[in-house]
């Protein structure tokens, strides 16, 4: 769709959703409540956690999707002639501030809107002139994908079964890797070691948990593979620099 305007504002109750690889001619912000979404661009996984924000810059490749029930997205794209400040060309997710969040809020009274509005406008300006340092709050979590087929096997295992207890030994076996190679392979294709790369896997599936559901914390800790919570808890921690609690908040 072709947006005249300068500013293009949704609000939408989504639940799951799945857009494949494409991109966007206008920069977004994206701002999502009881909800995870997932994010893929080139090489690299990323999650935007529930009651956190995003910026995907103009003419970049992703693809995105949520598997959660309840999610609300809540979206203000910008013309790319108003983000020239260098913030603005890349990627960030982070925790805005409760100022920040409300303002987003607040636009949902020009939802959809497709008119030129002076007021929506400037209001929209000034989100876009606060961004710059609210974006310095950036919460990153990400894991790497391969482009090579072998390896980005073992990857989806590890996606598909972080809960049991997976050694790097079995992983070499299943694609007849020395476990040397796939150690050295895992800190050349995903940047991170082997148990580096498990833990991550399982503490941003415990934050997809601990945002969309009523789960206790020791049965989320359980559920994505640890059956002692202060290790989860301290691992959750080191990976986030926020405890589990932190992702009940609304």
């Amino acid at each position: 769709m072709v947006m005249r305007k300068r500013t293009f504002i949704s609000h939408k109750a989504t639940g799951p959703f799945h857009i494949p690889w494409s991109r966007q001619p206008l920069g977004r912000l994206l701002f999502t409540e009881s909800g995870i979404i997932h994010l893929h661009v080139k090489g690299k996984r990323l999650m935007i956690p529930s009651w956190h924000c995003a910026w995907i810059p103009s003419e970049m490749d992703h693809e995105i999707w949520s598997n959660s029930k309840n999610l609300l997205v809540r979206t203000i794209f910008f013309e790319s002639s108003f983000c020239k400040n260098p913030c603005f060309h890349q990627l960030t997710i982070f925790n805005g501030s409760e100022l920040f969040r409300n303002m987003i809020r607040h636009t949902e009274k020009w939802n959809e809107n497709k008119e030129e509005n002076s007021y929506e406008l400037s209001f929209t300006t000034v989100l876009r002139q606060m961004m710059s340092e609210e974006m310095m709050k950036s919460f990153v979590i990400s894991l790497h994908s391969s482009d090579q087929p072998a390896f980005q096997r073992i990857l989806e295992y590890i996606h598909q079964n972080f809960d049991e207890n997976i050694s790097i030994n079995v992983l070499a076996r299943m694609e007849h890797y020395s476990v040397r190679t796939l150690q050295r392979l895992f800190v050349q294709q995903a940047g991170l070691s082997f148990s580096s790369y498990l833990k991550t896997t399982r503490i941003l599936n415990a934050i997809e948990l601990l945002s969309t559901t009523e789960k206790s914390i020791s049965e989320v800790a359980w559920e994505v593979g640890y059956k002692s919570v202060p290790t989860f808890s301290n691992t959750f921690k080191a990976i986030t620099g926020k405890r589990p609690d932190h992702f009940r908040q609304s």
